[in-house]
Parts: structure tokens; C-alpha cells; sequence
């Protein structure tokens, strides 16, 4: 998920498609990506651990998405 994380901002940017919810979203990615891993470290419960990684990948998919609509020519 990184990998395309890093993929979207760096095309975002070259296409120069970035707004503030884009930004919102990349924040919030982030956030919990870094919780994800703050719950791994620290006590390492399944349940916590699923629903932040299945949040980010939420998140990574509307990135994608709006990337992909405000790309798109026409």
C-alpha cells in the first residue's frame, strides 16, 4: 500500500490534480497507517489492527478515485 500511496501523490503532483480534500486524504492515510503500526507495536490486537489497515485502504481507494476522475480529459 505504500508503494501506491507514494504513486498517487507523485502523479498527483506532476498532473498538478492536487486539492485540499486530496491533501485531507493523504493526511488521513497517514494517520492511520501510523496508528496501524502504533497498535502492532504496543499491544497488537487483530480486531484494531484490521479495522485501521482496512480504513486506510479505504481511504487509498478514494485517493485513487479522485485522482482518477480528476484526471481524466474531458
Amino acid at each position: 500500500m505504500p508503494m501506491l500511496f507514494y504513486a498517487a501523490c507523485a502523479l498527483m503532483m506532476a498532473n498538478g490534480v492536487v486539492d485540499s480534500a486530496q491533501v485531507t486524504l493523504a493526511w488521513l492515510f497517514v494517520v492511520l497507517r501510523v496508528l496501524h503500526a502504533f497498535v502492532y507495536i504496543a499491544f497488537n490486537r487483530l480486531a484494531y489492527r484490521f479495522a485501521l489497515f482496512a480504513a486506510s485502504s479505504l481511504v487509498l481507494g478514494v485517493l485513487w478515485t479522485r485522482f482518477a476522475i480528476q484526471s481524466w480529459p474531458g
